[in-house]
């Protein structure tokens, strides 16, 4: 019976390009690394972004409400310009 040549033997060692399962490299490493600490970046900057867009409404409201409390507590008290 004769194998294919091709194939490697079943006593034949790994090649040493080739990683043992589960192992990566120090560049694999690397690269994932950078990959997770740009996906936590975003997530940050998202949320960041949507608590701004949730908050930003407050301050025009804020300075509008404290405007007519003032106007309409001159006109109750009386006030004129």
């Amino acid at each position: 019976m004769e194998t294919d040549p091709l194939l490697p033997r079943v006593n034949d060692p790994a090649p040493s390009s080739i990683c043992p399962a589960g192992a990566t490299s120090q560049a694999d490493k690397k690269q994932t690394s950078a990959k997770q600490e740009v996906v936590n970046l975003l997530g940050v900057d998202a949320a960041r972004v949507s608590d701004f867009a949730g908050y930003s409404k407050d301050i025009p409201g804020t300075i509008l409400k404290i405007t007519l409390s003032v106007w309409y507590l001159a006109s109750l008290l009386g006030w004129r310009k």
